[in-house]
């Protein structure tokens, strides 16, 4: 073989090295960039189940909304900012796919082709769509789908957790057929479902107050620029919604002796199950409750929720009238601040000491001011409160 050929074919080779070098990062590299260009669609998406989420919530505040009533686009479009891609694009996410809004009591989703589409990127299993996923029994049960939550169960969505936040979200509404489905294969009926609660505004005599039983640590309430702290720090106040709590505050009797049939206990969270029905005037679901024993057992708690029997009975028990939370806040200041003013009174006249002071220097005198209880006021006054 000459020189020339040898030369020949050593450039040749190096050439298909080379190039086989090229080829092989290419096939490297473009994958990868195209990978992160849909996740950056995705995430994109993601924001937008977020600001949608958020508009869903402003709108079922500002218009008194709840339950299982359904909100449309054009509900939810005068609380995203003008002229930006969602308030434009009539509903649809940047993959041109609807969002599922859901009840107001319920999740927003990801469209399911939308989470089809970006499953190269962000798999269904990676938990990149958080609470937006589509694929959970939660979101099964809120679209009221009992194939679907047949099928999800089947394929052992959730396994690890059971269905325990699936359970909580039929038992608060009242959904019988998937209580039994979801016990039936795992479900845990004393455990903490850990739903989010959408935080309302609710008026005492002319006060908006940012508060209804918050989560711990935050700031819940304002008025004339005044704010105050939450009630949360504590063992006390750090509760979940167990399936039981929430099927009685919304007075759902057949779930209620559904659960009870399914050994659920009436005094997790300290019996939180009955005073809610109490506070929410639910008498048939109150007595099915203390037939199964229910017993609650935090003082605090039952002047929280103007629970006037359970408060009767600790206080007949040796209860300290004057315990206080973690905030100074004692039984009447919190019956003064959730708004159960024949509580807060009586509580003044079985001797409540008037002059304590909580976490923000304030007393029950100046609450009562602030949110201008007068009735209150005068008692406080004539027991020896002093402004």
């Amino acid at each position: 073989m000459t020189g020339s050929k040898k030369s020949t074919l050593s450039t040749l080779g190096g050439i298909a090295l080379v190039g086989g070098i090229v080829g092989f990062y290419a096939a490297v590299a473009i994958p990868s960039f195209t990978r992160a260009r849909l996740r950056a669609s995705c995430s994109t998406v993601l924001g937008q189940c977020r600001q949608t989420d958020a508009a869903k919530d402003q709108y079922a505040l500002e218009n008194n909304k709840a339950g299982t009533m359904t909100p449309d686009w054009a509900d939810l479009t005068p609380y995203l900012k003008a002229g930006s891609f969602l308030a434009m694009n009539g509903g649809n996410d940047s993959f041109g796919n609807p969002f599922i809004i859901g009840p107001v009591n319920g999740s927003l989703y990801v469209n399911p082709k939308t989470m089809e589409a970006c499953k190269y990127a962000a798999p269904p299993e990676s938990g990149f769509w958080g609470p937006y996923n589509p694929h959970t029994l939660v979101a099964a049960v809120s679209a009221n789908d009992g194939g679907l939550l047949k099928q999800f169960i089947a394929e052992g969505v959730d396994s690890k957790t059971k269905g325990s936040e699936a359970l909580v979200l039929a038992s608060k509404n009242g959904q019988t057929t998937f209580i039994e489905l979801l016990v039936a294969n795992g479900a845990d009926v004393n455990a903490n479902g850990n739903l989010s609660r959408r935080w309302q505004s609710k008026s005492i005599e002319g006060a908006t107050v940012l508060h209804d039983r918050a989560p711990p640590g935050d700031s819940v309430w304002s008025m004339n620029g005044v704010a105050g702290h939450s009630y949360g720090g504590d063992e006390r106040n750090r509760w979940f919604e167990t399936p039981l709590i929430v099927a009685s505050e919304s007075g759902q009797l057949q779930t209620v002796r559904l659960l009870l049939k399914h050994g659920a206990d009436p005094n997790r969270e300290h019996g939180r199950a009955l005073m809610l029905a109490r506070e929410n005037g639910y008498t048939d679901v109150a007595d099915l409750l203390v037939k199964a024993g229910a017993k609650p057992d935090d003082l605090l708690i039952a002047a929280e929720f103007g629970d006037t029997e359970t408060v009767n009975n600790l206080l007949a028990a040796g209860a300290d009238i004057n315990m206080k939370d973690e905030t100074g806040r004692t039984p009447l200041i919190r019956a003064i601040l959730d708004d159960h003013n024949d509580l807060a009174l009586a509580l003044i006249a079985k001797g409540a000491d008037v002059s304590v002071k909580d976490m923000d220097g304030r007393t029950a005198l100046k609450y009562s001011t602030i949110f201008y209880k007068t009735p209150i006021a005068e008692a406080l006054k004539k027991a020896g409160a002093k402004d």
